[in-house]
């Protein structure tokens, strides 16, 4: 007989895990602290059209699009403007906001300069170094910290770019065509109906072999090994959580990592529905370098990427991110008009959207610094222990 298969956490990895411990047979016990399955990932039907509490779309590859085929589950890719991909600067948009120069200095140091990063060096630091000043704060800020949420000063070029083995007296050139291979990527897509498809489609394809308890924490690791007998624990939660699971679980193994700790921003999105564009260039979105007078990292253009964004099709669907811990302070209607002022620099106009949702985040969005690294490489030496 099969060990049990004991998953903690409903999120979409949860869920993954449990779908393919069924599918081997295992019987699966899945605990959600929450009232409900699929982790930040979920799709609000409005009036107007789908918002997204996270993420509006996932990167495919071949496992995925496997298990998408299994689940009888399909995606959609997105429209072709949205390859265009615009930033801001001096109150214009651009799509390559650097000049000639600048452009020059950028290919030397991608090809020629040595990338291995020095002690201490932060990824501001490392790009300026590789890169150049220009480039990075126009192009490579806005990028990254869109990506990540962060500013570049706060995060470390190991945990960015933790697929490269990085060796001394190497280009960056030569460091990304010699980074760890995975599984290829087919681009990005998401669902006719929105991401909360995707959770609907794996919580649909669990059999009776799943035993699902909902708002219920977790149980330590002694009392999961002493009522099941060899279990298979896969902790499938977000890093803050995880960082709380594993620190009461592992105490002692903790205490050597007494100053390891981890740092988490606050994130928050506001989908707004207008009658007119924010621009007249259709794209995927803006990014905005933090030197511009605009507090967003970032817009995107939800109705330009994927089709079905807006009951109207003459409306349209904006997305303003929003990080840092200052946003615990403010209020809803304080975020908004913080997202308004932003608008306005843009395009002048001061338009009040038709049907405005907020979501927060608070302190679960980790940063990808030193210490993550640190922390990553414990988790590894505690699974091989």
């Amino acid at each position: 007989m099969k060990p049990p298969v004991i998953v903690i956490g409903g999120g979409i990895s949860g869920l993954v895990t449990a779908y393919h411990a069924q599918k081997n047979g295992q019987q699966v016990i899945l605990f959600e602290k929450t009232d409900h399955l699929g982790g930040f990932i979920s799709t609000k039907h409005t009036a107007y059209g789908l918002v997204e509490t996270a993420a509006n779309g996932l990167l495919l590859n071949e496992n995925i699009e496997s298990l998408f085929k299994e689940l009888n589950l399909k995606f959609i890719f997105p429209q072709a403007q949205a390859k265009r991909r615009y930033f801001y600067k001096l109150g214009k948009i651009f799509q390559f906001p650097f000049n000639f120069f600048s452009f020059i200095r950028a290919i030397f140091g991608f090809f020629f300069i040595d990338a291995y990063p020095k002690d201490e060096e932060n990824l501001c630091n490392y790009f300026n170094r590789i890169l150049g000043s220009d480039l990075t704060s126009s192009v490579i800020e806005p990028a990254i910290g869109g990506i990540y949420a962060a500013k570049l000063d706060q995060l470390d070029p190991s945990m960015v770019f933790s697929q490269i083995n990085w060796k001394k007296n190497r280009s960056l050139f030569k460091h990304i065509l010699s980074r760890k291979k995975g599984n290829k990527t087919l681009g990005l897509i998401s669902f006719q109906h929105g991401m909360g498809e995707l959770v609907s489609a794996l919580k649909n394809n669990l059999g009776p072999n799943v035993s699902i308890h909902l708002n219920t924490d977790a149980p330590s690791l002694s009392t999961l090994q002493t009522k099941y007998k060899n279990p298979i624990i896969h902790i499938c939660l977000s890093l803050k959580s995880c960082e709380s699971y594993i620190r009461e679980n592992f105490p002692s193994t903790l205490d050597l990592n007494k100053n390891l700790k981890l740092s988490y921003l606050t994130i928050s999105s506001i989908t707004n529905f207008y009658q007119n564009r924010l621009t007249n260039k259709s794209g995927f979105g803006i990014l905005f370098p933090q030197d511009q007078g605009i507090l967003a990292y970032g817009v995107i253009f939800n109705s330009d990427i994927f089709k079905d964004r807006t009951v109207n099709e003459t409306h349209h669907s904006e997305t303003w991110i929003y990080a840092g811990n200052f946003l615990d302070e403010l209020s809803e209607t304080e975020i908004l008009e913080f997202q308004m002022k932003d608008r306005k620099l843009i395009n002048q106009n001061q338009e009040t959207p038709i049907g405005s949702y907020i979501t927060n985040w608070k302190n679960s969005f980790p940063i990808y610094d030193k210490n993550l690294w640190e922390w990553n490489l414990f988790l590894d030496r505690l699974e091989n222990s």
